[in-house]
C-alpha cells in the first residue's frame, strides 16, 4: 500500500477495523495487515466509482476471487447506504466460494493438497498432514 493512498483509505480500514469483509481475516499484526487491500464492491471495470461508500477492506485472496464480480448486476455505480454496501458484500462472499471452486475446476480438496505438496518439497510439516 502506497503511502499516498493512506488519506483515502484510512477511514476505510477503520470502519472495517482492518479485517477483511469477505472473510473475516484480520490485519491484526504488520505481517497479517500486509495481506489486506481495498476492494471496490462495485468493481470499476464494471462502472463502480471510486468513491469511499463502494470500497472495503479485502485480504488479498478474497479480492483476486471477486475480481470483477458485480454484486449489483450492474445496477448501480455505487451503495449509496451502508445497509446498501453490506448487501452487496453479501452477494460477493456466496460468490467467492464458487469462484474458488471454478479456479480449481470443482475438484474438492485440490487446493489444499498443492498447497501440502509445495510445503512438503520444501520440507514443511503442516496442521493437514
Amino acid at each position: 500500500m502506497a503511502k499516498a493512498d493512506w488519506e483515502d483509505w484510512w477511514d476505510i480500514f477503520v470502519r472495517d477495523h482492518c479485517t477483511c469483509v469477505y472473510c473475516g481475516y484480520a490485519g491484526t499484526n504488520l505481517l497479517m495487515w500486509r495481506q489486506l487491500c481495498i476492494d471496490h464492491v462495485i468493481p470499476t471495470s464494471a462502472g463502480g466509482l471510486d468513491d469511499p461508500r463502494n470500497k472495503v477492506v479485502a485480504c488479498t485472496y478474497c479480492n483476486n476471487m471477486k475480481r470483477d464480480f458485480d454484486p449489483s448486476d450492474g445496477q448501480m455505480k455505487y451503495p449509496a447506504t451502508d445497509e446498501a454496501r453490506e448487501a452487496l458484500v453479501e452477494r460477493a462472499k456466496r460468490h467467492i466460494p464458487v469462484a474458488i471452486a471454478e479456479s480449481y475446476g470443482n475438484k474438492p480438496g485440490e487446493e489444499q493438497r498443492d498447497f501440502e505438496l509445495m510445503m512438503s518439497e520444501i520440507g514443511v510439516v503442516t496442521a493437514g498432514k
